[in-house]
């Protein structure tokens, strides 16, 4: 059976990339690399993995550079060890150590792209993309996380395999939208952007028909928690990291899912995330961003709500001036839109491991 190794450089994997190993794993022996920057403490580790263990605050750039040559080292010794016939690299900081690890003959290599490279410096930026198209050259081939993402690059070997949640976690006996007592407005995923994250908290600041719930961690965590603690804001939960088999409880418990990120980035801008599928699946009212592909489709169809990421007003006001009508419209065309397409990772699966073997033809 042939070897495919994952490599990443968070811990636990994300969700996306605990079902991508579920789905090879019928085909290939499947185990992972990844770098656990916080110490975390996770048992429930379902496939062989090597773990990086060197404290790195998330978010903190500076240091994360500081400890890669490092993770670096330990790649390289672990990728010898291994002897992997496909290497997945996740994120184009992965792409590129596993392109310069890549020789004509020790593996195939497969790009995925889940973010596009991007800086506040410009110069940076720049930089980034054209080492990025540099290894695109010796790439056996890509999966992006976007159907958008497609006209940012030429690169011909590319499979569009985007969020999709999993069909066997959807809930049963799902409650009405609004159905008594206060309303419950989630986030679900890693806590980040937090300077956008603060709107969507100062939106909803201490009114008593709303409460708001934070499922998962993230490098903007505890920022988010000192500033409900320093603005006495107390109708918010953080409620920590989670395993993706418990989410349907938490979409069981929401009527609003918060969705929207900064749209002056350009992942924001072409990206399609985790939460537009799980809303769709879990016939849940998404918030998105405006001024993004994912908002021009969620405002096209009428499938969610769509804001200005940047005001809080303007967040509120949107959610407070839709009604119950309008969010039982929406669940119907949510339900009349997935019926067209295959929203569901187990309807998608066949696609990906065909994809995989024609990229071990290579």
């Amino acid at each position: 059976m042939k070897k495919i190794l994952l490599l990443d450089s968070s811990y636990p994997l994300n969700s996306r990339n605990t079902r991508l190993l579920k789905t090879l794993e019928k085909n290939y022996e499947v185990s992972f690399i990844t770098w656990n920057r916080d110490e975390s403490v996770i048992e429930d580790n379902e496939f062989e993995n090597r773990i990086f263990n060197k404290k790195s605050l998330y978010g903190n750039k500076k240091s994360k550079l500081l400890n890669l040559l490092s993770y670096y080292k330990f790649i390289k010794k672990e990728i010898r060890a291994k002897k992997p016939d496909i290497l997945i690299t996740s994120h184009w900081d992965m792409f590129f150590i596993g392109s310069l690890l890549k020789t004509k003959k020790n593996y195939k290599i497969i790009y995925e792209n889940l973010d596009i490279p991007e800086s506040k410096n410009r110069i940076v930026e720049i930089f980034l993309k054209k080492v990025e198209k540099f290894f695109l050259k010796n790439a056996d081939g890509m999966i992006v996380a976007s159907r958008f993402f497609v006209e940012k690059y030429s690169f011909k070997n590319t499979l569009i395999y985007e969020n999709y949640p999993y069909k066997y976690n959807l809930l049963e006996n799902k409650k009405e939208v609004f159905s008594g007592g206060k309303r419950t407005i989630a986030y679900i995923g890693t806590v980040r952007y937090f300077e956008v994250f603060k709107n969507f908290i100062l939106a909803f600041a201490n009114d008593s028909n709303i409460n708001m719930m934070i499922y998962g961690g993230g490098p903007d965590e505890e920022k988010a928690k000192k500033f409900c603690e320093k603005n006495s804001i107390l109708n918010i939960k953080f409620n920590g990291p989670y395993n993706y088999k418990n989410v349907n409880s938490f979409y069981n418990q929401t009527d609003l899912v918060w969705a929207a990120y900064p749209s002056d980035s350009e992942n924001v801008k072409f990206a399609i995330s985790n939460k537009f599928f799980e809303t769709l699946s879990y016939k849940t009212v998404g918030i998105f961003s405006e001024k993004t592909a994912l908002g021009d489709l969620v405002k096209k169809e009428n499938i969610g709500l769509v804001v200005n990421p940047y005001d809080p007003v303007s967040i509120r006001s949107v959610v407070s001036n839709v009604m119950i009508k309008d969010l039982e419209n929406i669940k119907e065309n949510i339900t009349e839109y997935t019926q067209w397409g295959n929203i569901f990772w187990e309807d998608n699966e066949n696609r990906l491991l065909y994809y995989i073997k024609e990229i071990e033809k290579i």
